[in-house]
Protein backbone atom coordinates (compact mmCIF):
# COMPACT_ATOMS: atom_id res chain seq x y z
CA UNK A 1 0.00 0.00 0.00
CA UNK A 2 1.63 3.49 -1.01
CA UNK A 3 -0.14 6.19 1.42
CA UNK A 4 0.08 9.82 0.45
CA UNK A 5 -0.58 11.51 4.10
CA UNK A 6 -1.06 14.95 2.55
CA UNK A 7 -2.02 16.22 -1.55
CA UNK A 8 0.24 19.12 -1.35
CA UNK A 9 -2.19 22.11 -2.62
CA UNK A 10 -0.42 23.15 -5.65
CA UNK A 11 -1.10 20.05 -6.73
CA UNK A 12 -3.43 19.51 -10.42
CA UNK A 13 -6.36 17.52 -8.87
CA UNK A 14 -7.74 16.65 -11.89
CA UNK A 15 -4.27 15.66 -13.00
CA UNK A 16 -3.15 13.09 -10.66
CA UNK A 17 -6.39 10.99 -10.25
CA UNK A 18 -6.58 10.71 -13.70
CA UNK A 19 -3.53 7.82 -13.72
CA UNK A 20 -5.99 5.55 -11.53
CA UNK A 21 -8.09 2.51 -12.45
CA UNK A 22 -10.76 2.75 -10.14
CA UNK A 23 -11.27 5.40 -7.34
CA UNK A 24 -13.36 4.83 -4.27
CA UNK A 25 -13.78 7.42 -1.29
CA UNK A 26 -13.47 5.94 1.83
CA UNK A 27 -16.48 7.65 4.20
CA UNK A 28 -19.95 8.09 3.29
CA UNK A 29 -20.56 11.26 5.56
CA UNK A 30 -20.55 14.54 5.23
CA UNK A 31 -16.49 14.24 4.47
CA UNK A 32 -17.13 12.07 1.41
CA UNK A 33 -20.59 13.86 0.54
CA UNK A 34 -18.42 17.12 0.16
CA UNK A 35 -15.55 14.98 -1.20
CA UNK A 36 -17.53 13.80 -4.14
CA UNK A 37 -18.87 17.43 -4.95
CA UNK A 38 -15.42 18.60 -5.26
CA UNK A 39 -14.66 15.81 -7.75
CA UNK A 40 -18.25 16.80 -9.58
CA UNK A 41 -17.15 20.09 -9.40
CA UNK A 42 -13.28 19.28 -11.01
CA UNK A 43 -14.37 16.59 -13.57
CA UNK A 44 -13.07 13.59 -11.62
CA UNK A 45 -14.79 9.85 -11.77
CA UNK A 46 -14.79 8.08 -8.96
CA UNK A 47 -16.32 4.93 -9.53
CA UNK A 48 -18.44 4.47 -5.32
CA UNK A 49 -18.16 4.89 -1.87
CA UNK A 50 -16.17 2.48 0.78
CA UNK A 51 -16.72 2.06 4.54
CA UNK A 52 -15.85 -0.28 7.08
CA UNK A 53 -19.77 -0.89 8.10
CA UNK A 54 -22.16 -0.89 5.84
CA UNK A 55 -25.78 0.71 6.04
CA UNK A 56 -27.06 1.74 2.81
CA UNK A 57 -26.18 0.53 -0.75
CA UNK A 58 -26.55 3.59 -2.52
CA UNK A 59 -25.27 7.18 -2.37
CA UNK A 60 -26.97 9.81 -5.12
CA UNK A 61 -26.51 7.24 -7.44
CA UNK A 62 -23.24 5.78 -6.53
CA UNK A 63 -22.87 2.08 -5.17
CA UNK A 64 -21.59 1.95 -1.35
CA UNK A 65 -19.05 -1.04 -0.45
CA UNK A 66 -17.92 -2.56 2.68
CA UNK A 67 -14.24 -3.00 2.62
CA UNK A 68 -14.42 -6.29 3.66
CA UNK A 69 -16.63 -6.81 0.79
CA UNK A 70 -14.64 -5.18 -1.94
CA UNK A 71 -11.07 -5.74 -0.97
CA UNK A 72 -10.51 -8.70 -3.13
CA UNK A 73 -11.23 -7.18 -6.50
CA UNK A 74 -8.73 -3.64 -5.20
CA UNK A 75 -5.49 -3.88 -7.64
CA UNK A 76 -1.96 -1.34 -7.35
CA UNK A 77 -3.24 0.88 -9.87
CA UNK A 78 -6.76 1.67 -7.40
CA UNK A 79 -7.30 4.55 -5.42
CA UNK A 80 -8.81 5.24 -1.78
CA UNK A 81 -9.65 8.47 -1.00
CA UNK A 82 -10.10 9.00 2.45
CA UNK A 83 -12.48 11.60 3.05
CA UNK A 84 -12.62 11.54 7.14
CA UNK A 85 -11.35 13.02 10.51
CA UNK A 86 -7.83 12.57 10.57
CA UNK A 87 -8.20 10.77 13.82
CA UNK A 88 -10.26 7.76 12.17
CA UNK A 89 -7.91 7.50 9.35
CA UNK A 90 -5.13 5.29 11.70
CA UNK A 91 -7.78 2.63 12.72
CA UNK A 92 -8.73 1.99 9.00
CA UNK A 93 -4.80 2.06 7.82
CA UNK A 94 -4.23 -0.73 9.88
CA UNK A 95 -7.60 -2.61 8.86
CA UNK A 96 -6.72 -2.08 5.44
CA UNK A 97 -2.78 -2.56 5.23
CA UNK A 98 -2.35 -6.24 4.98
CA UNK A 99 -4.53 -6.85 1.96
CA UNK A 100 -4.83 -3.31 0.30
CA UNK A 101 -1.79 -2.88 -2.53
CA UNK A 102 -3.21 0.75 -4.10
CA UNK A 103 -3.01 4.37 -3.02
CA UNK A 104 -4.38 5.65 0.06
CA UNK A 105 -4.71 9.04 -0.32
CA UNK A 106 -5.42 11.83 2.25
CA UNK A 107 -7.89 14.51 0.80
CA UNK A 108 -8.90 16.44 3.99
CA UNK A 109 -6.15 18.55 4.34
CA UNK A 110 -6.59 19.85 -0.02
CA UNK A 111 -7.39 23.54 -0.21
CA UNK A 112 -10.20 22.71 -2.62
CA UNK A 113 -11.76 19.86 -0.22
CA UNK A 114 -12.08 22.68 2.72
CA UNK A 115 -13.54 24.86 0.88
CA UNK A 116 -15.71 22.33 -0.16
CA UNK A 117 -16.58 20.97 3.05
CA UNK A 118 -17.30 24.93 4.06
CA UNK A 119 -18.85 25.47 0.96
CA UNK A 120 -21.95 27.62 2.33
CA UNK A 121 -20.03 29.43 4.58
CA UNK A 122 -17.48 30.65 1.56
CA UNK A 123 -20.67 31.71 -0.14
CA UNK A 124 -21.99 33.53 2.42
CA UNK A 125 -18.76 35.29 3.17
CA UNK A 126 -18.48 35.81 -0.33
CA UNK A 127 -22.19 37.45 -1.15
CA UNK A 128 -21.23 39.68 2.71
CA UNK A 129 -17.94 41.29 0.86
CA UNK A 130 -19.76 42.00 -1.97
CA UNK A 131 -22.95 43.68 -0.05
CA UNK A 132 -20.86 44.92 2.91
CA UNK A 133 -17.41 45.71 2.12
CA UNK A 134 -15.53 47.42 4.93
CA UNK A 135 -13.38 50.69 5.36
CA UNK A 136 -10.11 51.20 5.74
CA UNK A 137 -9.09 52.37 9.63
CA UNK A 138 -7.89 55.64 9.62
CA UNK A 139 -6.52 55.66 13.29
CA UNK A 140 -8.32 58.43 14.25
CA UNK A 141 -10.65 59.11 17.58
CA UNK A 142 -13.59 56.68 17.78
CA UNK A 143 -17.41 58.14 19.58
CA UNK A 144 -19.09 54.55 19.07
CA UNK A 145 -17.38 51.57 19.18
CA UNK A 146 -19.19 47.98 18.92
CA UNK A 147 -18.26 44.93 20.89
CA UNK A 148 -19.61 41.66 19.61
CA UNK A 149 -18.41 38.44 21.39
CA UNK A 150 -21.07 35.45 21.37
CA UNK A 151 -19.37 32.80 23.28
CA UNK A 152 -19.36 31.53 26.96
CA UNK A 153 -19.06 32.17 30.77
CA UNK A 154 -14.97 31.93 30.59
CA UNK A 155 -14.84 33.30 27.06
CA UNK A 156 -16.04 36.84 28.44
CA UNK A 157 -14.19 36.89 31.37
CA UNK A 158 -10.86 36.79 29.09
CA UNK A 159 -12.19 39.56 27.34
CA UNK A 160 -12.80 41.77 30.66
CA UNK A 161 -8.99 42.55 29.96
CA UNK A 162 -10.01 43.98 26.16
CA UNK A 163 -12.76 46.02 27.55
CA UNK A 164 -10.87 47.80 30.33
CA UNK A 165 -7.75 48.68 28.05
CA UNK A 166 -10.18 49.70 25.19
CA UNK A 167 -11.78 52.37 27.65
CA UNK A 168 -8.48 53.41 28.85
CA UNK A 169 -7.58 54.20 25.17
CA UNK A 170 -11.02 55.49 23.98
CA UNK A 171 -12.19 57.45 27.60
CA UNK A 172 -14.98 59.36 25.72
CA UNK A 173 -16.45 56.93 23.46
CA UNK A 174 -19.89 55.33 23.69
CA UNK A 175 -18.82 51.63 23.90
CA UNK A 176 -21.82 48.35 23.33
CA UNK A 177 -21.60 45.11 24.06
CA UNK A 178 -23.23 42.41 22.01
CA UNK A 179 -23.02 38.94 24.26
CA UNK A 180 -25.05 36.01 24.74
CA UNK A 181 -27.91 36.96 27.39
CA UNK A 182 -26.56 34.41 29.56
CA UNK A 183 -23.67 36.69 30.10
CA UNK A 184 -25.48 39.57 30.03
CA UNK A 185 -25.28 38.88 34.06
CA UNK A 186 -21.70 38.96 34.18
CA UNK A 187 -21.63 42.48 32.51
CA UNK A 188 -24.06 43.89 34.25
CA UNK A 189 -21.39 45.63 36.98
CA UNK A 190 -18.75 46.52 33.88
CA UNK A 191 -18.00 50.05 34.50
CA UNK A 192 -16.22 50.19 31.07
CA UNK A 193 -19.08 49.54 28.83
CA UNK A 194 -22.25 51.60 28.19
CA UNK A 195 -24.83 49.34 27.03
CA UNK A 196 -25.02 45.54 26.56
CA UNK A 197 -27.62 43.62 24.17
CA UNK A 198 -28.35 40.15 24.63
CA UNK A 199 -28.58 37.74 21.73
CA UNK A 200 -30.33 34.19 22.41
CA UNK A 201 -27.39 32.36 20.95
CA UNK A 202 -28.75 28.77 20.71
CA UNK A 203 -26.32 25.72 20.96
CA UNK A 204 -27.27 24.45 17.26
CA UNK A 205 -26.40 28.12 15.99
CA UNK A 206 -23.43 27.81 18.28
CA UNK A 207 -22.26 24.20 16.84
CA UNK A 208 -22.87 25.16 13.24
CA UNK A 209 -25.56 22.51 13.27
CA UNK A 210 -28.43 25.21 12.48
CA UNK A 211 -29.00 25.98 8.41
CA UNK A 212 -26.74 28.63 7.44
CA UNK A 213 -29.75 30.38 5.85
CA UNK A 214 -31.29 30.78 9.42
CA UNK A 215 -27.99 31.86 11.33
CA UNK A 216 -27.90 34.45 8.62
CA UNK A 217 -31.80 35.25 8.87
CA UNK A 218 -31.69 35.19 12.55
CA UNK A 219 -28.53 37.45 12.77
CA UNK A 220 -29.84 40.24 9.67
CA UNK A 221 -33.42 40.55 12.44
CA UNK A 222 -31.77 41.08 15.46
CA UNK A 223 -29.11 43.74 13.87
CA UNK A 224 -32.20 45.85 12.33
CA UNK A 225 -33.59 45.85 15.51
CA UNK A 226 -30.93 46.47 18.38
CA UNK A 227 -27.76 47.73 16.24
CA UNK A 228 -29.56 50.55 13.88
CA UNK A 229 -29.96 53.44 16.33
CA UNK A 230 -26.28 53.92 16.61
CA UNK A 231 -23.99 54.55 13.90
CA UNK A 232 -21.16 52.64 14.94
CA UNK A 233 -17.54 53.79 13.84
CA UNK A 234 -16.17 50.64 14.43
CA UNK A 235 -16.67 46.90 15.32
CA UNK A 236 -14.43 44.51 17.15
CA UNK A 237 -14.56 40.94 17.10
CA UNK A 238 -12.39 39.93 19.96
CA UNK A 239 -12.86 36.37 19.53
CA UNK A 240 -10.54 34.56 17.15
CA UNK A 241 -12.25 33.96 13.99
CA UNK A 242 -12.66 30.31 13.11
CA UNK A 243 -14.74 28.48 10.28
CA UNK A 244 -18.92 28.17 10.90
CA UNK A 245 -18.07 29.00 14.53
CA UNK A 246 -17.72 32.50 14.25
CA UNK A 247 -20.56 32.87 11.96
CA UNK A 248 -22.92 34.72 13.50
CA UNK A 249 -20.04 37.10 14.76
CA UNK A 250 -19.01 37.48 11.50
CA UNK A 251 -22.89 38.09 10.35
CA UNK A 252 -23.67 40.93 13.12
CA UNK A 253 -20.78 42.67 12.16
CA UNK A 254 -21.66 43.55 9.05
CA UNK A 255 -25.08 43.99 9.28
CA UNK A 256 -24.34 46.54 12.42
CA UNK A 257 -23.26 49.19 9.14
CA UNK A 258 -20.17 49.51 10.82
CA UNK A 259 -17.74 50.73 8.24
CA UNK A 260 -14.96 49.45 10.31
CA UNK A 261 -14.24 45.86 11.34
CA UNK A 262 -11.57 44.67 13.11
CA UNK A 263 -10.81 41.27 14.28
CA UNK A 264 -8.15 38.66 14.56
CA UNK A 265 -7.75 34.78 13.77
CA UNK A 266 -7.87 31.81 16.49
CA UNK A 267 -4.26 31.00 15.95
CA UNK A 268 -0.51 31.53 14.85
CA UNK A 269 -0.55 32.73 11.45
CA UNK A 270 0.98 29.18 10.45
CA UNK A 271 -2.24 27.48 11.08
CA UNK A 272 -4.35 29.81 9.38
CA UNK A 273 -4.90 27.47 5.61
CA UNK A 274 -4.66 29.75 2.72
CA UNK A 275 -8.39 29.35 1.52
CA UNK A 276 -9.47 30.50 4.76
CA UNK A 277 -7.39 33.56 5.01
CA UNK A 278 -8.45 34.28 1.28
CA UNK A 279 -12.18 35.24 2.62
CA UNK A 280 -12.04 36.93 6.04
CA UNK A 281 -9.09 39.27 4.74
CA UNK A 282 -11.53 40.51 2.41
CA UNK A 283 -14.20 40.97 5.00
CA UNK A 284 -12.51 43.17 7.75
CA UNK A 285 -10.69 46.24 7.43
CA UNK A 286 -7.83 44.66 9.74
CA UNK A 287 -7.48 40.99 10.65
CA UNK A 288 -4.76 40.09 13.29
CA UNK A 289 -2.40 37.60 12.56
CA UNK A 290 -0.86 35.97 16.36
CA UNK A 291 2.92 35.19 15.34
CA UNK A 292 3.24 32.78 18.38
CA UNK A 293 0.68 30.48 20.46
CA UNK A 294 -1.57 33.17 22.66
CA UNK A 295 -3.92 32.86 25.76
CA UNK A 296 -7.30 33.52 24.77
CA UNK A 297 -7.02 36.79 27.05
CA UNK A 298 -3.96 38.01 24.96
CA UNK A 299 -5.24 37.76 21.86
CA UNK A 300 -7.83 40.33 22.07
CA UNK A 301 -5.13 42.89 23.40
CA UNK A 302 -3.07 42.02 20.52
CA UNK A 303 -5.74 43.25 18.23
CA UNK A 304 -5.53 46.45 20.22
CA UNK A 305 -2.09 46.70 20.00
CA UNK A 306 -2.41 46.41 16.39
CA UNK A 307 -4.20 49.71 15.85
CA UNK A 308 -1.80 51.60 17.87
CA UNK A 309 -3.69 51.26 21.38
CA UNK A 310 -1.62 51.03 24.85
CA UNK A 311 -1.96 48.27 26.86
CA UNK A 312 -1.85 48.92 30.58
CA UNK A 313 -2.59 45.67 32.30
CA UNK A 314 -3.54 42.19 31.06
CA UNK A 315 -4.87 41.10 34.16
CA UNK A 316 -8.68 39.60 33.86
CA UNK A 317 -11.60 41.55 35.90
CA UNK A 318 -15.25 39.79 37.31
CA UNK A 319 -17.72 42.56 38.50
CA UNK A 320 -20.46 41.58 40.92
CA UNK A 321 -23.10 43.48 43.27
CA UNK A 322 -22.58 42.24 46.82
CA UNK A 323 -25.76 40.64 48.20
CA UNK A 324 -26.18 41.15 51.78
CA UNK A 325 -27.28 37.23 51.85
CA UNK A 326 -24.42 36.25 50.95
CA UNK A 327 -22.38 38.71 52.45
CA UNK A 328 -24.19 37.07 55.99
CA UNK A 329 -23.08 33.67 55.05
CA UNK A 330 -19.03 35.28 54.06
CA UNK A 331 -19.37 36.72 57.94
CA UNK A 332 -19.61 33.37 58.94
CA UNK A 333 -17.61 31.49 56.35
CA UNK A 334 -20.83 29.78 55.32
CA UNK A 335 -22.93 29.26 57.96
CA UNK A 336 -20.00 29.35 60.64
CA UNK A 337 -17.88 26.35 59.02
CA UNK A 338 -14.57 28.69 58.86
CA UNK A 339 -15.05 28.15 62.59
CA UNK A 340 -15.19 24.47 61.74
CA UNK A 341 -12.68 24.37 59.18
CA UNK A 342 -9.08 26.15 58.80
CA UNK A 343 -9.71 25.96 54.52
CA UNK A 344 -12.44 26.63 51.80
CA UNK A 345 -12.27 25.16 48.80
CA UNK A 346 -14.50 26.11 46.37
CA UNK A 347 -15.08 23.31 43.43
CA UNK A 348 -16.40 23.13 39.91
CA UNK A 349 -18.24 19.85 39.62
CA UNK A 350 -18.83 19.89 36.05
CA UNK A 351 -18.06 21.30 32.62
CA UNK A 352 -20.94 22.48 29.13
CA UNK A 353 -18.73 19.27 27.76
CA UNK A 354 -18.75 16.10 29.21
CA UNK A 355 -15.51 14.57 28.62
CA UNK A 356 -14.24 17.80 30.92
CA UNK A 357 -16.45 15.92 33.78
CA UNK A 358 -14.51 13.90 36.80
CA UNK A 359 -16.15 11.49 37.67
CA UNK A 360 -18.70 12.93 40.92
CA UNK A 361 -17.10 9.49 43.03
CA UNK A 362 -13.72 10.89 42.63
CA UNK A 363 -14.27 14.25 44.12
CA UNK A 364 -16.16 12.65 47.25
CA UNK A 365 -13.50 10.30 47.84
CA UNK A 366 -11.74 13.63 47.64
CA UNK A 367 -13.24 15.40 50.07
CA UNK A 368 -13.41 12.78 52.59
CA UNK A 369 -9.47 12.43 52.21
CA UNK A 370 -8.50 16.25 52.48
CA UNK A 371 -11.33 17.01 54.51
CA UNK A 372 -10.16 14.97 57.69
CA UNK A 373 -6.79 15.15 57.25
CA UNK A 374 -6.58 19.06 56.84
CA UNK A 375 -9.42 20.09 58.24
CA UNK A 376 -11.06 21.76 54.73
CA UNK A 377 -14.86 22.41 53.68
CA UNK A 378 -15.97 22.22 49.90
CA UNK A 379 -18.04 24.58 48.90
CA UNK A 380 -20.13 22.76 45.65
CA UNK A 381 -21.02 25.51 42.54
CA UNK A 382 -22.57 25.50 39.49
CA UNK A 383 -25.70 25.45 37.84
CA UNK A 384 -28.71 23.49 37.57
CA UNK A 385 -26.91 20.97 35.24
CA UNK A 386 -24.45 19.98 38.20
CA UNK A 387 -27.16 19.01 40.51
CA UNK A 388 -26.81 14.86 39.70
CA UNK A 389 -23.36 15.39 40.22
CA UNK A 390 -23.34 16.89 43.47
CA UNK A 391 -26.16 15.02 44.89
CA UNK A 392 -23.28 12.44 44.38
CA UNK A 393 -20.11 13.73 45.65
CA UNK A 394 -21.63 15.57 48.43
CA UNK A 395 -20.76 14.73 52.33
CA UNK A 396 -22.60 16.33 54.96
CA UNK A 397 -19.77 16.16 57.38
CA UNK A 398 -17.61 18.49 54.63
CA UNK A 399 -19.56 20.10 52.00
CA UNK A 400 -21.97 22.89 51.50
CA UNK A 401 -23.91 22.51 48.47
CA UNK A 402 -24.76 25.78 46.51
CA UNK A 403 -25.34 23.88 43.32
CA UNK A 404 -28.09 25.62 41.30
CA UNK A 405 -29.41 27.81 44.16
CA UNK A 406 -27.40 31.22 43.04
CA UNK A 407 -26.96 33.34 39.89
CA UNK A 408 -23.99 34.70 38.59
CA UNK A 409 -23.76 37.18 40.70
CA UNK A 410 -23.98 35.72 43.84
CA UNK A 411 -21.88 32.74 42.70
CA UNK A 412 -18.34 35.32 41.88
CA UNK A 413 -19.30 36.58 45.30
CA UNK A 414 -19.46 32.64 47.05
CA UNK A 415 -15.96 32.11 44.80
CA UNK A 416 -14.51 34.92 46.47
CA UNK A 417 -15.38 33.85 49.86
CA UNK A 418 -13.07 30.62 49.16
CA UNK A 419 -9.34 30.28 49.43
CA UNK A 420 -8.45 27.80 46.51
CA UNK A 421 -10.80 26.51 43.35
CA UNK A 422 -10.50 23.09 42.17
CA UNK A 423 -12.22 21.59 39.21
CA UNK A 424 -13.11 21.34 35.56
CA UNK A 425 -11.71 24.34 33.38
CA UNK A 426 -14.79 26.15 33.25
CA UNK A 427 -16.24 29.94 34.23
CA UNK A 428 -16.18 29.16 37.81
CA UNK A 429 -12.56 28.94 37.21
CA UNK A 430 -12.04 31.90 35.26
CA UNK A 431 -13.68 33.53 37.55
CA UNK A 432 -11.60 32.48 40.32
CA UNK A 433 -8.36 33.30 38.31
CA UNK A 434 -9.74 36.70 38.15
CA UNK A 435 -10.31 36.82 42.09
CA UNK A 436 -6.40 36.09 41.94
CA UNK A 437 -7.53 32.46 43.93
CA UNK A 438 -5.37 29.52 43.41
CA UNK A 439 -6.49 27.30 40.87
CA UNK A 440 -6.08 23.46 40.64
CA UNK A 441 -7.42 22.13 36.87
CA UNK A 442 -8.39 18.66 36.33
CA UNK A 443 -7.44 18.81 32.64
CA UNK A 444 -8.12 16.73 29.54
CA UNK A 445 -5.27 17.82 27.74
CA UNK A 446 -1.88 16.43 27.39
CA UNK A 447 1.92 17.56 27.67
CA UNK A 448 2.34 16.74 24.05
CA UNK A 449 -0.46 18.43 22.61
CA UNK A 450 -0.52 21.78 20.73
CA UNK A 451 -0.76 25.06 22.27
CA UNK A 452 -3.28 26.27 19.81
CA UNK A 453 -5.82 23.89 20.50
CA UNK A 454 -8.86 24.72 22.40
CA UNK A 455 -8.14 22.92 25.41
CA UNK A 456 -4.27 23.61 26.06
CA UNK A 457 -3.64 25.31 29.30
CA UNK A 458 -1.44 27.51 27.13
CA UNK A 459 -4.55 29.08 25.41
CA UNK A 460 -7.52 28.76 27.95
CA UNK A 461 -5.86 28.24 31.50
CA UNK A 462 -6.36 30.19 34.56
CA UNK A 463 -4.17 33.07 34.03
CA UNK A 464 -1.98 34.74 36.42
CA UNK A 465 -2.67 33.66 39.25
CA UNK A 466 -1.13 30.37 41.25
CA UNK A 467 -2.00 27.55 38.78
CA UNK A 468 -1.64 23.44 38.29
CA UNK A 469 -2.99 21.62 36.29
CA UNK A 470 -3.44 17.71 36.81
CA UNK A 471 -4.08 15.77 33.34
CA UNK A 472 -4.84 12.08 32.91
CA UNK A 473 -1.87 10.22 33.36
CA UNK A 474 -2.36 8.01 30.01
CA UNK A 475 -4.80 8.48 27.22
CA UNK A 476 -7.24 5.75 27.15
CA UNK A 477 -6.64 5.29 23.42
CA UNK A 478 -4.71 6.52 20.65
CA UNK A 479 -7.05 8.63 19.10
CA UNK A 480 -7.20 11.00 22.00
CA UNK A 481 -2.97 10.28 22.33
CA UNK A 482 -2.76 11.43 18.74
CA UNK A 483 -5.31 14.58 18.80
CA UNK A 484 -2.98 15.74 22.38
CA UNK A 485 -6.71 16.28 24.35
CA UNK A 486 -9.29 13.80 24.54
CA UNK A 487 -12.10 13.67 22.09
CA UNK A 488 -14.62 12.11 23.15
CA UNK A 489 -18.05 13.82 23.79
CA UNK A 490 -18.14 12.07 26.93
CA UNK A 491 -16.30 11.60 30.33
CA UNK A 492 -13.29 9.53 28.95
CA UNK A 493 -10.29 10.27 29.74
CA UNK A 494 -10.38 12.43 32.46
CA UNK A 495 -11.21 9.61 34.47
CA UNK A 496 -7.46 8.60 33.98
CA UNK A 497 -6.38 11.21 36.19
CA UNK A 498 -6.17 9.67 39.94
CA UNK A 499 -7.86 10.70 43.10
CA UNK A 500 -4.20 10.36 44.67
CA UNK A 501 -2.76 12.67 41.74
CA UNK A 502 -5.48 15.61 42.85
CA UNK A 503 -5.34 15.41 46.94
CA UNK A 504 -1.29 14.96 46.48
CA UNK A 505 -1.80 18.73 44.69
CA UNK A 506 -4.47 19.99 46.75
CA UNK A 507 -2.22 18.50 50.19
CA UNK A 508 0.86 20.51 48.79
CA UNK A 509 -1.36 24.07 47.74
CA UNK A 510 -2.54 24.04 51.55
CA UNK A 511 0.74 23.15 53.68
CA UNK A 512 2.67 25.03 51.48
CA UNK A 513 1.52 27.63 49.76
CA UNK A 514 1.55 31.60 51.14
CA UNK A 515 -1.79 32.60 52.56
CA UNK A 516 -0.83 35.79 53.87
Amino acid sequence: MRVVTELPNDVEVTSFFEKFRYIYIYGAGKYGKACANMFSAHNISFNGYVVSKKSVSNIDGYPVYSYDEIYQHLKSEDCLVFAMKKEYQSDVLRHIKDNFDGYAVNIIDHKLFKREVYRAFVELMEKLNQQYPPSRYKNNDLSNILVIRLDRMGDMIWTSAFLRELRGNFPNAQITVVCTTSNLQLLRNCPYVNKCIGYEYTFEEETGKMPISEIYNRAKKFAEEKLRDINYDVVFLPRGIIPMDAVTNILLAAFSSAPVRIAGYYATCENIEEWYRDIIDKLFSIVVEHRYPLHDVEKPLNILKAIGCKIESDYTEIWYQENQVIADMAAERIYGVRSKFNFLVGVGLTSQSLARTWNPNNYKELFARIGEAFSVGFILLGGTEAQKEASIAFDDRYCVDFVGKTNLNDTMQLISICDIYVGSNTGLEHMAAALKKPVIEISVSFPWGDDNEGLSPRNCGAWKTKYAVIRPEEPKDERCAKAGYCINEVAHCINNVSVDSVQNVLAGFIKYYDWS
